[in-house]
């Protein structure tokens, strides 16, 4: 029986594959054998041979399934663990371990005070990261003090995937508890990450929708509370295709000292809302007396068809030129790097 056909490749091969149509994975061999001895080629592994293997299923110790990914595990794991200790397939088997990873996007419309909802949830988009049907679990474990404080909990499973191709990070919920009213601090794996405002339950919400990148703190650690700081460049691409979260950077025009604090995007009808924030140093350290451009780096909510101008909280923009926009359609368009600030 196979164990494994392709292992995990970093992101930027994975890239090169794609540009030069190169194989995503290095594959020793692209037959294995089944219990008899019998040469099986991968599709007839496969739940729908016309589709990619990209996903490795850990049924139970000695046996696994190649298909397109995490979902497909159950069915192709059926009927093949009869009275193994192995537990359901997929990413609850004992071999697909868990990896403690906090969220770092939280996005949602409103959280209204006194009624159970829930976030959405993901990580932030890097170029580095590579991810192919892997399962973000994320749970709501407790409300703390007086001042309630909602505390989250998050892992990404299984931690190490088997894959031929990147995929965007993966995204969940997180259902929360009724809430009182007010502005409510978030913790996300034991580290403060973002507040969350509780609207009032006979207040009607702006109708938008948000995503929150959670604060960034090294083990310095931070003073709460996050604050808008001024920024002299920040740049998005021109165009992208419908339902891409985007990726603005925002850069500080003297950072160096401060922490990376929460940065909220709004999406309302046409207009991109950024508030990037920092947060005082914890640390008693000593500021380089040069300037340092620390990048922020937000994450839109998925973007409908249409062209969006981005207002960016705290720019400082010298020249009178029109303001920076995104332009989503379904093919994506021709896309650049679109910059704006006194600093471009």
């Amino acid at each position: 029986m196979r164990v494994s056909v392709c292992q995990w490749v970093p992101a930027s091969l994975a890239f090169l594959g794609v540009v030069f149509g190169l194989a995503g994975c290095s594959c020793g061999d692209t037959h294995v054998r089944d219990d008899a001895g019998a040469a099986v080629a991968d599709s007839d592994l496969r739940v729908d041979a016309g589709g990619p293997s990209d996903y490795l299923c850990e049924c139970c110790v000695g046996v696994s399934r190649l298909v397109a990914n995490a979902s497909e595990c159950p069915a192709a794991c059926a009927g093949l663990c009869e009275g193994a200790d192995a537990g359901p397939p997929g990413v609850d088997a004992p071999s697909a371990t868990c990896g403690e990873r906090a969220v770092e996007v939280v996005c949602f419309d409103h959280v209204r005070a006194g009624e159970a909802t829930s976030l959405e949830v993901t990580l932030q988009p890097r170029p580095d990261d590579c991810y192919c049907g892997q399962a973000l679990r994320c749970e709501q474990v407790r409300i703390v003090g007086a001042d309630p404080v909602i505390a989250l909990e998050s892992e990404l499973c299984p931690e190490t995937p088997t894959c031929r191709a990147c995929e965007a990070p993966p995204v969940s919920t997180c259902a929360l508890e009724a809430m009182p009213a007010g502005r409510t601090r978030v913790r996300i794996n034991d580290e403060d990450a973002m507040d969350l405002v509780i609207t009032p339950p006979d207040v009607m919400p702006e109708r938008a929708a948000v995503c929150v990148r959670t604060a960034q703190i090294d083990s310095c650690g931070a003073l709460w509370d996050p604050s808008v700081f001024t920024s002299d460049r920040a740049c998005h691409p021109s165009a992208v295709r419908t339902g891409t979260r985007v990726t603005i950077d925002v850069e500080e025009a003297c950072g160096g000292c401060a922490q990376i604090g929460p940065c909220e995007v709004m999406v309302l009808d046409d207009t991109i809302r950024v508030r990037p924030t920092s947060l005082p140093n914890s640390c008693e350290i000593a500021c380089d007396p040069a300037c340092r451009h620390d990048v922020h780096t937000c994450v839109t909510p998925p973007l409908e068809d249409g062209l969006y101008t981005v207002v960016v909280e705290g720019l400082v923009v010298t020249d009178d030129g029109p303001p920076s926009t995104i332009e989503v359609s379904s093919d994506g368009g021709l896309s650049t790097e679109v910059c704006r600030g006194s600093r471009t």
